[in-house]
C-alpha cells in the first residue's frame, strides 16, 4: 500500500480524531487543519501533498461533507497518474462510546447523554454516506487499542495509512500516546486542558 496525496480524519466527537491526525503529523504528513484550517483545502498547492484534514463530526457544529473540500480533491485528481479515488484514505476514530459520551459532556460538546448519543450515531451513518458515496478508501482507527498498547497498534496503524515508518520512530511515537480512557474513571475527575491531548 503506497503513501496517500490526501488523508482525512472524520470520527464523531470524542473519539480520538485529534491522536489520530497527530499520528499522521508525527510522521510527516502535513497538517491542514487546526482550530481554523492552517491551509485551506481551497488554498492548497501541490507542494502541500500529502496533508491531513480532521473533522469531527459535527465540526464546530457544522456536519461537513467530502463536497467542502472540493478544492483540495481536485488538486489531487489533476495531479494523479491513478484515480484520485486511490490518493484519498479516510481514517475513521472510533472510542468506547461510554468514553467518548463522557468526554463530550466535560468538553461541553453535549448539553446531555442523548444528545450525545445522538450525535454519535449521526456522526457515523454520515461519515459512512460519504466513503460510499464518493468510493474511498477508508480504515477504522481504534483509539482503545492505540492508548492502551501504542507500539503494537502504531506498527498497523502505519501499514494501513501506506507509511512507511522504522521500527525507532515508531517507539518514539508511542511514548507521546497516553491512555485518556482511565481518567474517567478517576474520582472527581476534572478536564485538565492541558494534558488532555485527545
Amino acid at each position: 500500500m503506497n503513501k496517500k496525496k490526501l488523508y482525512f480524519v472524520f470520527g464523531g466527537e470524542a473519539c480520538g480524531n485529534h491522536l489520530a491526525t497527530n499520528l499522521l503529523v508525527w510522521a510527516g504528513i502535513k497538517k491542514g487543519t487546526e482550530v481554523e484550517d492552517i491551509i485551506k483545502p481551497i488554498e492548497a498547492t501541490e507542494k502541500d501533498l500529502p496533508i491531513v484534514y480532521r473533522r469531527s463530526f459535527p465540526h464546530g457544529g457544522v456536519w461537513n461533507k467530502i463536497d467542502d473540500f472540493s478544492a483540495v480533491v481536485k488538486l489531487v485528481k489533476t495531479n494523479s497518474e491513478c484515480p484520485a479515488e486511490n490518493e484519498i484514505m479516510v481514517i475513521v476514530p472510533i472510542r468506547s462510546w461510554d468514553s467518548a459520551i463522557n468526554s463530550s459532556l466535560k468538553r461541553g460538546h453535549s448539553g446531555n447523554k442523548n444528545q450525545a448519543i445522538y450525535k454519535l450515531k449521526r456522526a457515523y451513518q454520515d461519515i459512512f454516506w460519504e466513503i460510499t458515496k464518493h468510493k474511498l478508501d477508508y480504515f477504522i482507527f481504534s483509539f482503545d487499542e492505540a492508548t492502551r498498547n501504542a507500539e503494537h497498534y502504531l506498527r498497523h496503524f502505519y501499514e494501513m495509512a501506506g507509511i512507511e515508518i522504522t521500527n525507532e520512530k515508531i517507539k518514539e511515537i508511542s511514548k507521546r500516546v497516553t491512555n485518556e480512557n482511565d481518567k474517567f474513571k478517576q474520582k472527581d475527575y476534572k478536564l485538565n486542558r492541558p494534558t488532555d491531548n485527545y
